[in-house]
């Protein structure tokens, strides 16, 4: 059966199933409310090179994505690196690179340093997140580690990344945060490598773009779609000056935005997805006539921290990326869309950041600056609260032929493209058993 399917957002998630789809033979239109594709994969030009707008990286093991970029013709993107990883710790940048670093940081007694590395064996040797999705990660990590490498270590970068909500988060988030530091390392000498996607993932953009259309697939920028109307044997989607009638749709829209859709049908459903919360990201992108440190990230246990880490890319791209000897930082900010920092302005928030880079690199002065830019996202990261994948909406909604698909459903893999590019193609596998008229098992995937 040749089905005709639309798919709501043209982010990664929705590209991505409808390149699946199309290879099926399907039908598609993808539906953008904003004005380009791409979502968080947008990039821009800074320094006059083209560059991502938040930051991203490849692990050896990103099957789903390698995959991906493989298919369209663009694996030859990727560079592989060693990198280093530093933490910054009242002001004193340490390197924790391997198991010397490790057993040497200072931060910690010899007991803790124990006790830390303990934590990180354990965990990654759970065989799944199950067995800890309803506890708290803070009842987890002190319970492994202690209260002394809690406060020290964890607390300062869990509240880096997710706030004050860290109280109320899984267990799971940190088990599939270390499993992936891992795979970071999956090499003999356990070195960290990473890759790093040359002319910026609007390269991979461009290309998905051209064979989407290539193959008859349309994209619609610009249509913010504001009604689904069910009727016999299809849905149909209206906006301001126009309607279209499909088959199927793929929603891989913000749960928010989809509760809003599918509210007069099924009041039910849209207060399952309306229970979800976000945080956004601000990031500060700079380029630099120098290199900052020899780091590719530096974690950050001071609790006073206004940033999340400091990204440089400078050491992860090939050398000479950015201009000769110039380098490309990232300092970026978890938190809710409607708190204080999210919604001041772009100089506070630089203030903030050069203020706290200076305790990395006392050196460090506003005039290394050759070019800079803030970028904001008010919907990023989902906040893993306790059960959180238990209370997972499934991909078939209970409206027939709409089916849902969202970052929300990498969990318990940390949000990256290659967990989103995972769960796309779990529900193009499940959608060609729907679609040929076989009852697939459609539940959101529950582990990566």
């Amino acid at each position: 059966m040749r089905a005709d399917l639309g798919v709501l957002g043209g982010g990664l998630m929705g590209l991505t199933l409808a390149y699946l789809q199309a290879a099926r033979g399907h039908r598609v239109t993808v539906y953008e409310a904003g004005s380009a594709v791409g979502g968080l994969l947008r990039g821009t030009t800074l320094g006059g090179v083209p560059c991502d707008r938040f930051y991203h990286c490849v692990v050896p093991t990103d099957a789903d994505l390698l995959w991906l970029l493989e298919d369209l013709g663009v694996s030859d993107l990727v560079s592989w690196r060693r990198t280093r990883t530093g933490f910054l710790h009242r002001g004193r940048l340490h390197s924790l690179d391997g198991i010397v670093d490790f057993l040497r940081f200072p931060p910690l007694r010899f007991d803790q340093r124990l006790r830390l590395g303990w934590t990180i064996f354990r965990t990654s040797r759970l065989a799944g997140w199950e067995a800890v999705d309803r506890i708290g990660v803070e009842e987890y990590l002190v319970r492994l580690g202690g209260r002394a490498v809690f406060e020290t270590v964890w607390r300062p970068l869990l509240r880096a990344k997710l706030g004050e909500s860290y109280r109320e988060t899984s267990a799971a988030f940190i088990w599939s945060t270390i499993n992936r530091l891992y795979r970071a390392r999956a090499t003999p000498d356990r070195a960290e490598k990473l890759g790093f996607l040359r002319g910026s993932y609007e390269a991979v953009l461009t290309r998905l773009v051209e064979r989407l259309q290539a193959g008859g697939t349309q994209i619609r920028t610009g249509v913010a779609v504001e009604r689904l109307e069910p009727e016999a044997g299809g849905i149909r989607l209206r906006w301001p000056g126009g309607e279209c009638r499909h088959d199927a749709v793929l929603a891989t829209v913000p749960p928010a935005a989809l509760a809003r859709l599918v509210a007069p049908l099924s009041p039910a459903y849209a207060d399952e997805l309306g229970r979800f919360r976000f945080h956004g990201v601000i990031a500060w992108l700079l380029v630099l006539d120098r290199p900052l440190t020899d780091y590719y990230v530096i974690n950050l246990t001071d609790l006073d921290t206004p940033i999340t880490g400091i990204i440089e890319m400078g050491n992860l791209a090939p050398p000479g990326t950015f201009g000769p000897g110039r380098s490309l930082l990232y300092l970026p900010r978890y938190t809710a869309a409607d708190s204080p920092t999210y919604q001041g302005s772009d100089d506070a928030f630089r203030d903030e950041c050069i203020r706290f880079v200076r305790r990395a690199v006392p050196a460090f002065s506003p005039d290394w600056i050759v070019d800079q830019v803030v970028f904001r996202a008010p919907s990023v990261l989902p906040i893993p609260t306790l059960g959180f994948g238990r209370a997972l909406p499934t991909f078939r909604s209970p409206i027939a032929r709409l089916y849902f698909a969202h970052n929300l459903h990498v969990y318990p893999r940390p949000l990256h493209n290659d967990a989103i590019v995972e769960v796309a193609r779990g529900l193009d596998r499940l959608l060609a058993a729907e679609l040929a008229g076989e009852r697939a098992d459609l539940m959101a995937p529950a582990a990566p």
